[in-house]
């Protein structure tokens, strides 16, 4: 009886045994066969690409390759890579990948590339070391301008004027024309150039009241905000630009000639 049972057993296990390799022979190794042998175009390199270029025609290659285990990110058509630019080095015979390329120039002035239309970039000169918070204003800030007017009593007074309460900075720098960051500056034991210049993205009125201080040469700078909820900032400088002009247009309709200035009374409104 075992036996019998032995027998039984050793059938199973020899049928199974044939099963599976009646499986592997006719199943499984043509698919893999036939995955293996698959083709696809893939995007290669035809000659180095350094970071930050564009990529043209002579630069690439669209070759035949294998397709079994290729990464589904390739580029398999060269009209998705022309005139992109390189993210990072490319070597002679890499493929292309997502995220080795992008649509916008790779440079220290990215941001420039960003502008719409509506807002503009404009710099302004750090007149001293202070007076740009000591070289620690970093991109994204929001700061205020501040200046300084003389009264008609001869009398001088540190003000904001109504279009520079809160500006977003875009970038600061050294007087070599390169930007700094101030969260790097003085790492690796090299000495960093000391900022000369503050660009900020302004609306037309802001522009024209910096031209006018730039100009004047009586610029301070001041944080008033660093952080993700910037906008709030910059919507609430909109709301105020848009009220000082509704109150103008009043006030110049309704004040009598020789009453007191537009300016002033806009000011008054402000501290108010």
């Amino acid at each position: 009886m075992k036996e019998k049972k032995r027998l039984n057993k050793r059938v199973l296990l020899g049928g199974a045994a044939i099963l599976i390799a009646l499986l592997l022979t006719f199943v499984i190794s043509p698919i893999y066969n036939k995955a293996s042998e698959a083709k696809c175009h893939v995007v290669r390199v035809a000659k180095d690409i350094k970071e930050g270029e564009a990529i043209s025609a002579a630069d690439i290659e669209v070759v035949l390759v294998g397709s079994f285990n290729m990464a589904g990110e390739v580029y398999r058509e060269s009209e998705e890579v022309l005139n992109q630019y390189a993210t990072a080095d490319l070597k002679r015979g890499d493929y292309i990948v997502k995220g080795k390329i992008s649509a916008s120039p790779i440079s220290a002035n990215t941001y420039l590339w960003e502008l719409d239309g509506q807002r503009q970039a404009v710099s302004i000169s750090i007149p001293s070391f202070a007076a740009g918070l000591s070289g620690k204003l970093e991109a994204g800030d929001i700061v205020s301008v501040t200046t300084v007017q003389e009264l008609e009593n001869g009398e001088k007074e540190a003000v904001i004027p109504i279009e520079l309460n809160y500006v977003e900075v875009l970038a600061v720098t050294a007087a070599d024309g390169e930007d700094v960051d101030a969260q790097v500056t003085g790492k690796g034991g090299e000495k960093e150039e000391l900022p000369a210049t503050i660009t900020l993205l302004v609306s037309q009125e802001q522009l024209l009241k910096l031209a006018e201080l730039e100009n004047m040469g009586k610029i301070h700078i001041a944080l008033a905000y660093r952080g993700s909820e910037k906008q709030i900032y910059l919507e609430l400088q909109k709301e105020m630009i848009d009220s000082a002009k509704e109150l103008e247009g009043i006030i110049s309709e309704e004040i009598p000639e020789g009453s007191q200035g537009i300016e002033e009374i806009l000011q008054t409104e402000q501290a108010s």
